[in-house]
């Protein structure tokens, strides 16, 4: 838990390159230097927590469409669940440096264990996702009483690509969630850049409070 803690900071510290709009962009290829940065953030955490390194997917959401991250996420879990064995898997992780730590999940002895199946872990992540997907279109449908609605997209985005974690919890371990938990900061940023200053005021609410920076 220590060791995730730490590696989100590292995250939530990325997330700015994530969000920030830069048009900069390396060798023509699309990818901007904003992205280079958050992949370094991202690896750095990894580093400290290996898990970590799903939150690359989130560029998905930044590159493509709902529609694409949509199709994205169905694709990994299908993959997941019935096509990627854990030795290859385990040969992935080990590119990385993570097989010796990550490969004890696929182990028969941690899959027949009460680890395994953490209550609650599958009805946790389904109900923040549709929790924050449905604030995100709430606001999409409401546009006249906010603003930024382009940053709302791109946090449902997040949201629907960021369950790729089903597969790996319904196949191997539960504690994946804490990514899509990871997460929490980002959204909390874009959902509250989303109100207007006259709707804080309606609600004598200070903006400089509420709003995070």
């Amino acid at each position: 838990q220590m060791r995730n803690a730490l590696a989100t900071t590292v995250f939530i510290f990325g997330t700015r390159y994530l969000m920030e709009d830069d048009k900069a962009s390396v060798k023509k290829s699309g990818i901007t230097t904003n992205d280079i940065k958050f992949v370094i953030s991202v690896l750095v955490a990894s580093a400290i927590h290996s898990a970590s390194l799903l939150w690359l997917v989130l560029l998905v959401a930044k590159k493509f469409s709902i529609k694409i991250n949509a199709i994205f996420t169905l694709a990994v879990n299908f993959l997941i669940v019935f096509v990627l064995s854990p030795n290859n898997i385990s040969k992935v992780l080990n590119y990385f440096g993570a097989g010796t730590r990550m490969t004890a999940y696929f182990s028969d002895a941690y899959q027949s264990s009460s680890w395994r199946h953490y209550g609650g872990a599958l009805v946790q992540v389904t109900f923040i996702a549709i929790l924050m997907i449905g604030i995100g279109w709430y606001i999409l449908k409401h546009q006249r009483y906010f603003e930024c609605t382009s940053k709302v997209t791109f946090l449902i985005k997040c949201n629907v690509v960021i369950l790729v974690i089903y597969g790996l919890i319904l196949r191997y371990t539960s504690e994946v969630y804490r990514l899509q938990e990871g997460i929490t900061v980002m959204n909390l940023i874009l959902i509250t850049n989303a109100f207007k200053r006259k709707s804080f005021g309606r609600k004598k609410m200070s903006r400089r409070t509420a709003r995070v920076l």
